[in-house]
């Protein structure tokens, strides 16, 4: 009887630390983790430089194609070395980031402290798109395509080949990611990256469409290009809506 009673005990303390482990979650190194979710959303601070969908004011964008990789969260202890931060959310690869339901990608992180993100910009290559990307989006990271009101609808299309990673650095020394802020939001402000690409002053080609590329008005594609680390910012996104409209507070960004 004792040894039963023993081989109970046991078990019992068995099947008590399964249930610990699947009710807990540790990263390799044993340090808690929770499950995140980083939302895309692009908008607009300046109506009158840019609208998303609709507007009577400078450019209104119809489509905003990103080429985005793997987006890295800097953990205190790789401020000094951010390239060998390992935390990420997936990249999205090529995604449009006009419509008003924005791209989601979960995630796993250790609790703690962070000092910035990693965003990596790419280019598209030369096979496939997805569904309703335009062909300048090939070898290309970023694709605005609209039109411009003032313009009588005149269309415009900016292509950038822009590519490498953005660093967003914490605006206080850090910030912490837990399950208390487990929703983070990466938005995009296309205010600022149409700041002083004088759109409505360049001439259109010969299809009557306003092209910024390499190959065509090119100093009005240098300025753009200028624009783009300056035009991203990371929230929290405490309602996890993914919008910026609901945002919480900014937490990273352009220093």
């Amino acid at each position: 009887m004792p040894a039963i009673r023993e081989l109970c005990t046991a078990a019992t303390l068995l099947l008590g630390l399964l249930s610990f482990g699947f009710g807990c979650t540790g990263t390799e190194t044993g340090s808690p983790s929770f499950e995140g979710e980083l939302s895309y959303d692009a908008y607009s601070s300046e109506p009158a430089v840019a609208s998303l969908r609709e507007g009577e004011q400078g450019a209104v964008v119809a489509q905003a194609w990103l080429v985005l990789g793997d987006v890295t969260f800097v953990d205190n202890n790789h401020c000094a070395e951010p390239e060998a931060a390992e935390g990420h959310a997936d990249g999205l690869g090529p995604g449009d980031h006009a419509p008003a339901d924005g791209a989601r990608k979960r995630f796993w992180l250790p609790i703690g402290q962070y000092c910035g993100l990693r965003v990596p910009l790419e280019r598209a290559g030369e096979g496939e798109l997805p569904e309703g990307a335009p062909e300048e989006l090939r070898e290309h990271s970023i694709v605005l395509s609209g039109e411009l009101p003032e313009r009588d609808g005149t269309p415009f299309l900016i292509a950038s080949a822009q590519r490498g990673t953005l660093e967003l650095m914490a605006d206080d020394s850090s910030f912490e990611l837990g399950p208390d802020s487990a929703r983070v939001l990466l938005a995009f402000d296309l205010a600022v990256w149409l700041d002083g690409v004088d759109l409505a002053g360049a001439e259109p080609d010969a299809d009557g469409r306003v092209v910024i590329s390499d190959s065509s008005h090119p100093e009005l594609l240098e300025q753009f290009d200028q624009n783009v680390r300056d035009g991203i910012d990371v929230f929290l996104d405490p309602d996890g809506t993914g919008a910026i409209e609901d945002a919480g507070e900014r937490i990273a960004g352009a220093r």
